[in-house]
């Protein structure tokens, strides 16, 4: 049995947890003993919170009657949660490196104003390590510099099938990070259950679906447009 159990934040109900007799403990600095410890009469001296480490715990849990025990697989997403939301479950690679550098608490106390180069860090996780960094920039009078990355799958490399604004123009400012993907360099891509087309041509990477009206750039005679 493998019990997967994403924590986000305190809001969210444990009722994973609770069906299971497990309660759990987030983390946080100074946190206070789990209450078991005093209910299962542990010495007040054993009672400890355990500050900084987050931990689940229950009294009488049942671990089986096998050799063998039960394996519990627990997904911790909250103070550095990934870049592209706290949906996906991982934290932000620079965030993680970053804190481990600087945290004087836990890490090596590094000062913060003596770092520099870690935003790569954040897309390393982005779909299992399947991008790599490209050398290749272009520039959009409207939006700025794009950096692009390799698409690598297996032995199979599409090279520049993604882009990305890292400091893009004040107008463009939400979009800082997002990924976009090429659909002429990839197998297929879909909006809900829609196979995207793309525009003509290898420059423009638009997704053109039925809800979208032409005249579409990127074939002969639209340079101009």
């Amino acid at each position: 049995m493998t019990i997967e159990y994403q924590y986000t934040s305190s809001a969210i109900t444990h009722t994973a947890l609770t069906q299971l007799g497990l309660s759990f403990k987030p983390g946080n600095i100074g946190q206070a003993a789990w209450t078991g410890f005093a209910s299962s009469g542990a010495p007040t001296a054993q009672q400890l919170g355990y500050s900084g480490l987050a931990y689940v715990a229950g009294l009488d849990y049942d671990l089986g009657t096998g050799a063998q025990v039960e394996n519990h697989l627990f997904e911790v997403v909250a103070p550095m949660a990934y870049h592209l939301g706290s949906s996906v479950p991982d934290v932000d690679p620079a965030l993680m490196l970053r804190d481990v550098l600087t945290n004087a608490r836990a890490g090596a106390a590094f000062p913060a104003s003596g770092l520099d180069g870690l935003a790569d860090w954040s897309d390393a996780c982005v779909a299992h390590d399947l991008l790599v960094p490209s050398t290749h920039r272009t520039f959009c009078e409207w939006k700025g510099t794009a950096r692009y990355y390799d698409l690598v799958v297996g032995d199979r490399v599409s090279h520049e099938a993604v882009w990305s604004y890292d400091d893009p123009t004040p107008a463009f400012v939400p979009i800082t990070g997002y990924l976009a993907f090429y659909v002429q360099r990839v197998d297929e891509c879909l909006v809900d259950d829609e196979v995207v087309q793309a525009n003509e041509g290898s420059f423009y990477g638009g997704w053109i679906t039925s809800a979208v009206v032409g005249p579409f750039k990127g074939g002969a005679g639209t340079a101009h447009w």
